[in-house]
């Protein structure tokens, strides 16, 4: 059999990818609503990460430098600390104006703030007398964050993440048109794309 040998460039865009995750698991919550918790849990957590992977994904484009020494640049003491210092850092570079405590940034934030939480979870514990009813258990006590967890929470993060994705899109193409690798739309769904060049042996 003959065979013949590729170079081949591919790019798997994982912001696409956790965003259709996303939204996988709104329609899961609607499918078994019994279950609907889990899957908003699930969900807030992909978007989140889905905003953190398309600042990645900018941010390795238009500042390779900048990226390449991020815990310098984005560390807890820059002047753009952590993921919502390079969604801050994208925005001052484009020129999008940037207000921390109005959305869709305040979202992102109050969403990371449920992120942190999570992804360093740790057993809650709570010891206290209360008055109950005679012959009745005690009432059901769920952690602050179990609060969060709604359906009306997941859709406004969703909602707002798009928002500053679309924004910081649509601004970077216009402010940095000679950068080829800066996609016309984003957020289209599951996809992964690729080049080849063929060279026979």
């Amino acid at each position: 059999m003959k065979t013949e040998r590729r170079t081949v460039k591919a790019d798997s865009v994982t912001f696409e990818i956790l965003w259709a995750a996303a939204k996988q698991q709104v329609q899961a919550s609607e499918t078994f609503p019994q279950r609907a918790k889990f899957f908003h849990l699930s969900g807030l957590f992909l978007t989140f990460l889905t905003v953190e992977a398309y600042a990645n994904h900018l941010g390795e484009i238009l500042f390779p430098n900048e990226w390449k020494n991020a815990q310098r640049i984005f560390g807890r003491r820059s002047k753009y600390p952590g993921i919502l210092g390079k969604i801050r850092y994208l925005a001052d570079s484009c020129g999008v104006p940037f207000d921390q405590d109005s959305p869709p940034y305040s979202t992102i934030k109050e969403l990371k703030s449920l992120r942190d939480t999570i992804a360093h979870g740790r057993t809650e514990r709570i010891r206290q007398e209360i008055e109950v009813p005679e012959g009745e258990h005690p009432p059901l006590w769920l952690p602050d964050w179990h609060n969060k967890v709604t359906e009306d929470f997941l859709f406004l993060c969703m909602k707002d993440a798009k928002a500053l994705i679309e924004q910081l899109n649509t601004v970077a193409k216009k402010t940095f048109p000679e950068e080829d690798n800066i996609a016309e739309h984003v957020l289209i769904g599951f996809f992964g794309y690729q080049t080849e060049g063929v060279r026979k042996l």
